[in-house]
This record gives structure tokens, sequence and C-alpha cells, in this order.
């Protein structure tokens, strides 16, 4: 991480992979929260904040409360059965949520 740190004000949006890029359906990656916090730390709300991939009811509001204000899911909401109520808990989950600011 310190080998970007001179460059993260050169960009405006910065994305996290929160799963091992290649395909759908992965586990959540817990080390990219403490990565997505650093990050946020340093640079605060001037750049968006972006994780991709595993984010699910179960760790969207950790997500949104370690700086991230995009959120990338793919398997949580089109593998469910009814889109728009998977669409709903996972907004729900982190709503309320403060962010690292």
């Amino acid at each position: 991480m310190l080998a970007i740190e001179p460059f993260l004000n050169d960009f405006d949006l910065h994305l996290v992979m929160s799963v091992h890029p290649g395909f759908s359906g992965q586990g959540f990656i817990e080390s990219s929260l403490a990565k997505t916090k650093w990050i946020r730390e340093r640079v605060g709300p001037r750049a968006r904040d972006e994780m991709d991939g595993g984010v699910d009811p179960s760790n969207g509001a950790r997500c949104v409360a370690a700086g991230a204000d995009v959120l990338v899911s793919a398997s949580a909401l089109f593998g469910k059965p009814n889109v728009t109520l998977a669409a709903k808990a996972l907004l729900d989950s982190f709503s309320t949520t403060s962010r690292v600011d």
C-alpha cells in the first residue's frame, strides 16, 4: 500500500477488489476493508472509493463504514429469486451506517 500512497491524490476513484478478479460468487476478502479505510483516511471524501466483489447484506455496512461509497455486487443480487427484494436488503444493510471521513 505504501507504494501507491504518493499517487492517491492523482485519482478521483480508488478501486479496491474485495474478491479475486475473474468470476462471480467468490467470498469477500476481509482485508479489503482495511485497505479501503487506509485509502479513505489519506484522501478523505475528495475521491470516490469503490469496493468490487463479494458485497452482500452481511458486509455492506462494514464496507461503507470503512469509507466505500461505491459498492459492486452481482451474486448477492442476481443470484436471488427476487432481485428487487435482494437489492432492498442490501441497501437496508448499510443505509444508516456512518462513513470514515
